[in-house]
């Protein structure tokens, strides 16, 4: 029984992240700012027929990733005689990442529309 609770999560999350991988980021924002994906997204925000919650929503995480100084990560250690100091690096959001966060607030359509809106700013 458990195991069967456990496929049936796992097909769904791969369900879900399905629809959101079919919709991918533009090539052209790939290295680009990730609140600067967030801004197109909102900048269409009458072409995708955004609530005024998915508004609000998708402006507090641009101002999240706009003021984001990344996350710490520890990478490896060195060893210093008698010790171990760990190495570690500072790891922002990328624009993809920031794509599947401001996907996850939008529908299924208007998950394709975001990605054609972007799409459309490279032309």
């Amino acid at each position: 029984m458990r195991a069967r609770i456990l496929t049936l999560t796992a097909l769904i999350l791969a369900l879900g992240s399905s629809v959101i991988a079919a919709q991918a980021l533009p090539a052209h924002l790939k290295n680009a700012p990730a609140a600067t994906v967030i801004g197109r997204i909102l900048a269409g925000r009458d072409q995708l027929a955004l609530s005024a919650d998915q508004v609000a929503r998708l402006t507090v995480l641009e101002d999240q990733l706009k003021h984001a100084r990344g996350r710490t990560v520890v990478t490896g250690l060195d060893r210093v005689p008698g010790k171990s100091v760990p190495r570690v690096e500072r790891v922002t959001t990328t624009a993809t990442e920031a794509f599947r966060q401001a996907s996850a607030l939008l529908s299924t359509e208007q998950q394709a529309k975001a990605s054609r809106l972007l799409d459309a700013h490279s032309r």
